[in-house]
């Protein structure tokens, strides 16, 4: 059972070096007041900064898809994208990003699933 989210970030939040935590308390109010636009800005800038990639899995599976549906698609799978890169091998890299596909393939985000199938094909070529 995956935490709330105000404990997950709490969480995270002690975890996290100190320069990131300001950005995690956004998130939080963000979060509590259903701001998805600038939730998912704020994730953006967390997830291209250097010193947040040990945590770029575990926010995205536990906080970011609690409300991926409120969200931008392409958004989403660039959040998904930058995340991937911290799999541990690329059977874990493919199985995420395939996830992430099914996740967008919808009549609405077409453009943002084909953003991911990309990406799948991306990883299989590296696999050869």
């Amino acid at each position: 059972m995956s935490p709330d989210i105000p404990d997950f970030l709490a969480d995270q939040r002690e975890k996290a070096p100190e320069e990131l935590q300001p950005m995690i308390l956004t998130f939080e109010d963000y979060w509590e007041r259903k701001l998805w636009h600038q939730l998912t800005d704020a994730l953006v800038e967390f997830f291209k900064h250097p010193k947040s990639a040990p945590a770029l899995l575990q926010f995205y599976k536990v906080f970011v898809l609690k409300f991926a549906d409120k969200i931008n698609q392409l958004k989403l799978v660039n959040l998904a994208l930058m995340a991937a890169a911290q799999c541990d091998d690329e059977d874990e890299h493919l199985a995420f990003m395939e996830a992430v596909a099914k996740k967008v393939d919808h009549e609405n985000s077409q453009d943002a699933y084909v953003y991911a199938l990309v990406a799948v094909a991306n990883v299989r070529l590296k696999m050869g």
